[in-house]
């Protein structure tokens, strides 16, 4: 078995190998000083798309569909290839495929897979034929298909329908191309992976989302005004917050400098604090008023508790001595000596009941001249608190009367109270419309997340479908070349750009390349991006014909090569983020601290904060707190994108008998045949006519093909024979 399969690969690489030895051999001898007169060549080469990423580790990502080379000429010896070579993927070489009218004239299809891992593609080559005979050879492609895609990325491309020739016989030679090749489409999320779009923060994100105009859903785009709004509001609220501290500060400077207020001013607070004390002296007073007057009413209750006891003992020491007096009346009467006890007992009752009313007496009085007392305390201090209103409504009064002589308008106290009222009232709005906004904001890491995933849908580059069209011919009257490039569409950051032709496209290349290194930018890197876009370039060529006579033409259009490096990251600050939470400290340590919220709610110059803001400025807090301020990009990567799409050339030449038509022969020699997009098979006749002459005797310069070529169908031979012997094999050895 491994026998075989190394048989088979055998067979393959020296049948690839002879095609391209005789492909060479073919296009080797086309440039040959001199060729025999009445024959030519003609030769094409189509580059077809090539993508390759690269950066993060494990992310490269390569994919290459090969070259396709069509060669035909009537040059000793007649022939004609047509072959794919150079399909990549992943950095592995893919079998190609190739045909050569030296094995016989041969037509058909074959699709070139062109796959490994995560890349995959393929090549369609449709309704091929290569065929030569009487002086006459034609290499021919009537359809190229093919996809290419590279996951996880959204990149893909369809090689939609093309067609190619190129053929060389007795009266002329031409090549044609008719070619639409798959534009590309770029969007941010194809150069940043997914952990560097989770580490991007909010400053970083909006800016990018600016600069490149993503669209972004209504509750999002909702949502993102309330993000800008919320960091206007907190600026102008912080400013205003240090503007009031600096116009208080003003007054109190305009009226320390003026003597005679500050005096007036001193002799407020002073008065302010006496009215204070005095105040705090008859609230104590009339709390030990309170008190004794409490103790009062407790000992007179006692009192009056003890008096009905005592009047209780006296009535029962009465009634005992009554019956006392009567049991006595007989001379030794038990009865009389048990009143008699009766009598005794009752009597001290009646003298403890009148010790206890002595002594709750006396407490009493204590009591009434303790409450005599507060209340006098508390006169007294009622008394000296009215003084002390009096004389701080007196100092009041000279104050206003002194502020008003200078606060009189224009003057520099009056425009610094001014300011001050203009402030409170401005700073109060702002507090209002601030806890509206915080009531209705969602959470900002929510947003953050949204944001984000708008922003990997952010388009940079869109180049549509390239369509070309090729034509190279060369006969005895004259030589033609013309290239026509057009564009579906181009679009940068979303925006179409008017690039109708590739020519067009060419001139606008510097530029778009700018807008994509602006965005490019905003990433926090240590060095600048490389960035090249360019290609599209047309280039056609003929001359007069050369001393022998042979004319050549030449065309060409060069690749669109896009090329981005990985960007290195480093680590930020996020000026927005960082912003954000210095604003709120400082929102949240003002309206905790500042002066005016001590002064009287009636004061015109009080703040008056809504309720439920300070919580809320709190939740904002910790969700700021929270958000990544970009030091997680540091060490991270973008990926770099390399994109080669359509590259051609092409050549004719032709070396007439003399300069003027050749009998037999239109004037107009050959024109390039029609090529056919049709995926039937058959193969387009080989084109005919006119005679092929004998080649007269002409010096020859130039390398010589014939050993290349001959190596070249030797080599296919073997490739074949190889290949033969694969499939017999199995056979035989049954037998």
């Amino acid at each position: 078995m491994a026998a075989s399969k190394f048989r088979t690969r055998s067979g393959i690489v020296c049948l690839l190998s002879g095609c391209a030895l005789a492909a060479q051999g073919l296009v080797m001898a086309s440039h040959a000083a001199s060729i025999p007169v009445n024959t030519g060549s003609a030769s094409l080469s189509l580059t077809l798309p090539q993508l390759s990423l690269s950066g993060t580790p494990g992310a490269a990502r390569s994919v290459a569909l090969g070259t396709i080379t069509a060669a035909a000429q009537s040059v000793p010896p007649l022939g004609a290839t047509l072959a794919l070579a150079g399909p990549t993927a992943m950095g592995q070489a893919t079998q190609g495929a190739a045909y050569s009218s030296a094995q016989g004239n041969q037509a058909g299809n074959v699709t070139v897979p062109v796959s490994a891992g995560p890349v995959t593609g393929s090549v369609g080559l449709v309704n091929y034929a290569v065929n030569s005979g009487a002086g006459s050879a034609l290499a021919q492609l009537g359809g190229l298909t093919g996809t290419l895609g590279v996951s996880p990325l959204n990149l893909s491309a369809d090689l939609g329908t093309h067609g190619l020739l190129a053929q060389a016989g007795p009266t002329g030679s031409a090549a044609s191309l008719d070619l639409t090749s798959p534009g590309i489409s770029l969007d941010l999320a194809d150069l940043l992976p997914a952990n560097v779009l989770a580490g991007l923060p909010l400053g970083v994100v909006v800016n990018l989302l600016q600069a490149t105009g993503a669209p972004l859903s209504s509750t999002l785009t909702t949502e993102l005004d309330q993000v800008r709004s919320l960091l206007s509001d907190t600026q102008t609220l912080s400013t205003d917050l240090t503007s009031l501290s600096g116009a208080e500060a003003n007054v109190a400077s305009l009226t320390a400098a003026n003597t005679t207020l500050a005096a007036a001013q001193t002799d407020v607070t002073k008065a302010t604090q006496t009215v204070a004390t005095d105040q705090a002296t008859v609230t104590s007073d009339q709390a030990a008023l309170t008190s004794a007057q409490t103790t009062q009413s407790s000992d007179q209750s006692t009192v009056n508790t003890d008096q009905a006891a005592l009047a209780a003992a006296k009535a029962t020491l009465a009634a005992d001595q009554t019956a006392e007096n009567t049991a006595c009346l007989v001379p030794l009467s038990l009865t009389c000596t048990t009143a008699t006890a009766a009598v005794a007992a009752a009597q001290t009752t009646v003298n403890n009941d009148q010790t206890t009313l002595t002594t709750a007496q006396g407490t009493l009085a204590t009591a009434n001249q303790t409450v005599s007392s507060a209340q006098a305390a508390l006169n007294t201090a009622q008394g000296a608190l009215a003084t002390a209103q009096a004389t701080l409504a007196g100092a009041q009064a000279t104050l206003a009367n002194l502020l008003a002589q200078a606060s009189a308008p224009g003057s520099p106290l009056a425009i610094a109270q001014g300011l001050v009222t203009t402030l409170t009232t401005t700073i109060d709005n702002l507090l209002t419309q601030l806890q509206t906004l915080l009531g209705s904001l969602p959470n900002l890491q929510s947003v953050l997340v949204q944001l984000t995933g708008a922003l990997g849908n952010a388009p940079l580059l869109g180049i549509g479908d390239l369509a070309v069209g090729l034509n190279v011919a060369a006969n005895a009257k004259t030589d033609t070349a013309s290239v026509t490039c057009t564009l579906g569409s181009v679009s940068v950051l979303g925006k179409a750009v008017a690039a109708p032709t590739c020519e067009d496209l060419s001139t606008l290349l510097k530029g778009i390349t700018g807008q994509l290194s602006t965005v490019l930018d905003i990433l926090p890197a240590a060095a600048k991006p490389t960035l090249s876009l360019g290609g599209l370039t047309p280039t056609t060529s003929t001359s007069a014909p050369s001393a022998d006579g042979t004319r050549t033409a030449s065309a060409g259009l060069s690749a669109l090569d896009l090329s981005i490096s990985p960007i290195s990251l480093s680590g930020l600050v996020d000026s927005l983020t960082s912003q954000l939470q210095a604003e709120l400290g400082a929102i949240t340590s003002a309206l905790g601290s500042h002066s005016l919220l001590a002064r009287p709610a009636a004061d015109a110059h009080s703040l008056t904060i809504p309720s439920g803001l300070t919580g809320l400025l709190g939740t904002l807090t910790t969700q700021v707190s929270a958000l990544p301020t970009g030091s997680a990009l540091s060490g991270l990567s973008t990926l770099g994108l390399a994109a080669g799409l359509a590259g051609v050339t092409s050549q004719a030449n032709y070396r007439a008998a003399s300069s003027t038509t050749p009998a037999g022969t239109s004037a107009s020699g050959v024109s390039p045949a029609p090529v056919s997009s049709a995926t039937g098979g058959g193969a387009t006749a080989p084109p005919t006519g006119g005679s092929t002459g004998t080649p007269a005797s002409l010096p020859f310069t130039g390398s010589n093909s014939l050993p290349m070529l001959a190596a070249g169908l030797l080599l296919m031979v073997m490739g074949s024979q190889l290949l033969i012997i694969r499939r017999r094999l199995p056979a035989l050895i049954r037998s």
